[in-house]
């Protein structure tokens, strides 16, 4: 067997497996989940480009939308426009480290918070804005940035050290 096709096989066993671990709230602290499929998008985005990044969001966050029985769709438009943005900024904000993968994943926490906000409030859809919010936001960021250090070091061991751009 190939030994890319083998190595993308396990990387797609390891997407799905982060899918299950987003879907059924096993990492959660204090209520408070890390968005590991967010820190996965935000990190194939960068290595794979524009089309691809988004088309793969668009792939997960319908899966996602599919397993946590959300609003349907909402997570793929919110993984698609921060890998839009994502392309759009790289050439502000150059990856050349695990410093500017942490500007990536706390502004990308952000946002996706900013777009939860607007289409529930825009939809009517229960009450997303309580008091404990910023908190919430807060412990996201701070957990999404401990997840995407482990992540950040961890999906390049699936490819060869001359393949990647981190």
């Amino acid at each position: 067997m190939n030994r890319n096709l083998l190595k993308n096989i396990i990387f797609y066993i390891f997407v799905f497996i982060l899918l299950i671990i987003q879907s059924s709230n096993i990492l959660s602290i204090l209520g408070i989940n890390p968005d590991v499929i967010l820190i996965t998008i935000i990190l194939y985005t960068i290595k794979y480009g524009d089309f691809n990044g988004q088309l793969f969001g668009f792939i997960l966050g319908i899966l996602e939308d599919t397993f946590s029985g959300s609003l349907f769709g909402l997570n793929a438009f919110i993984l698609v426009l921060i890998s839009f943005f994502l392309v759009l900024y790289q050439k502000y904000i150059f990856v050349s480290d695990i410093f500017s993968i942490l500007i990536y994943i706390i502004l990308s926490t952000i946002v996706k918070y900013l777009f939860y906000i607007f289409f529930y409030w825009a939809l009517g859809v229960g009450n997303i804005l309580d008091w404990l919010i910023l908190l919430k936001l807060s412990g996201e960021i701070v957990y999404n940035c401990f997840i995407g250090t482990i992540l950040f070091y961890l999906l390049p061991l699936f490819y060869n050290k001359e393949e990647i751009i981190f």
